[in-house]
């Protein structure tokens, strides 16, 4: 998982980032940032999953940042620092639903205690992810044989009903066809090399369904990993591999 930490003080992040044990935490790769122009630009270029802010940086603080990452639809954990309690930051924070509010200066094992929270919880998030959308596809015949389908597009019960009846052959031509948005879902799993639903829903502006059908096209394609739990998916081709599968 991908830590950011935000502040404006250089020896702070430089300080923060070496003497905590990340890997002890479930971080594997720790970012810095020195203002909430840099933070955001990295968020644009890569999936962050827990953020770190000061809320008292010059120009604009921790909670406006935390705001337009809630209001762009990321999805990270998002934890404020402070040097002092402040009774008004603190009821921002809450209604930001900041997941802690830290008090420099912090011990080391506490921070570690609250990372470690927040990589359980971001787990437990992206689990219910996972088993939603796996609910979704294996309900789909239950509830059309039983009569209980709630009302849906005809266009999306006619693609379950032809695919149950092709043949081998039709299958695998049905299978040469894919998404229009997935060459631009490959492009972006291959810029950061991972993939996840949230993180396609967040780039590319989709509902949630349609970004786990891509994922799961992915997957069939040999593009991603299989689902693993909570973990991101693997990308499992190069740039190069990309381009020639959707050359025309």
């Amino acid at each position: 998982m991908k830590l950011l930490i935000v502040d404006d003080e250089y020896y702070l992040v430089r300080g923060l980032k070496n003497r905590i044990n990340w890997a002890e935490c479930g971080i594997d790769t720790v970012l810095e940032a020195y203002s909430a122009e840099q933070a955001l630009q990295i968020y644009q270029d890569t999936q962050v999953d827990i953020l770190l802010a000061d809320v008292e940086m010059p120009r604009e603080n921790g909670l406006s940042l935390i705001r337009k990452v809630v209001q762009q639809g990321y999805d990270s954990i998002n934890i404020l620092l402070t040097g002092h309690a402040d009774f008004n930051y603190a009821q921002e924070a809450i209604q930001l639903r900041v997941f802690d509010y830290l008090v420099k200066p912090i011990e080391s094992a506490q921070l570690m205690l609250v990372i470690t929270r927040a990589v359980e919880e971001l787990q437990r998030r992206r689990n219910e992810e996972e088993a939603a959308q796996l609910m979704k596809r294996e309900n789909f015949w239950q509830l059309l044989y039983s009569g209980e389908l709630p009302v849906i597009g005809a266009d999306v019960v006619q693609e379950h009903l032809e695919n149950a009846v092709r043949t081998d052959a039709e299958k695998e031509e049905f299978a040469s066809e894919y998404d229009p948005k997935l060459p631009e879902a490959v492009d972006i799993v291959l810029e950061l090399g991972q993939a996840s639903i949230s993180m396609l829903q967040r780039r590319m502006r989709i509902g949630y369904a349609r970004a786990g059908r891509i994922i799961d096209e992915m997957a069939q394609r040999g593009i991603v990993s299989e689902a693993d739990g909570a973990k991101p998916r693997a990308v499992l081709i190069t740039r190069e591999e990309a381009n020639a599968m959707f050359e025309q």
